[in-house]
């Protein structure tokens, strides 16, 4: 291929070939913005799948977890960000006295995890181990 030596055989190269190196110009751009593409769909596969995991009770884990011989050991008891609350159900109150999770406790008592400190007419107060401050549990939520 030779190089054009004036204006004129330069125009009449870019009239003969200036086609094809547009369309060869467009095209690498079609490759490299579909590369691009694919890369961020592989991307949002990888996180769409961590979240589904952790969202089914697995954690966060890579993106192709080893498996699991049982679904026991899936579970997660606590992570270094969440910290599941006991579950406390709260049945009957009677004077001093309050039944929860089926054993009869009264003020001071332990349960679970926590301590009671308050016994009233429809609700009883605990107060959780390392918590600043009581929580509340209703015997009828609503």
């Amino acid at each position: 291929m030779d190089f054009p030596r004036n204006r004129v055989e330069l125009v009449d190269m870019v009239k003969r070939r200036g086609w094809t190196a547009a369309l060869a110009l467009m095209l690498l751009l079609v490759a490299w913005q579909g590369l691009t593409l694919f890369g961020y769909v592989q991307s949002w596969r990888l996180l769409e799948d961590k979240v589904r995991l952790a969202l089914a009770g697995g954690g966060i884990r890579e993106a192709k977890p080893a498996p699991v011989s049982s679904p026991e050991k899936r579970q997660i008891e606590a992570t270094f960000f969440h910290r599941p609350q006991p579950n406390y159900t709260l049945s009957a109150i009677f004077d001093d006295r309050a039944v929860v999770n089926g054993i009869e406790v009264r003020v001071g008592d332990r349960i679970e995890k926590a301590v009671v400190e308050k016994i009233g007419i429809g609700s009883i107060t605990i107060r959780e181990d390392g918590a600043k401050d009581p929580r509340e549990i209703v015997m009828h939520p609503g």
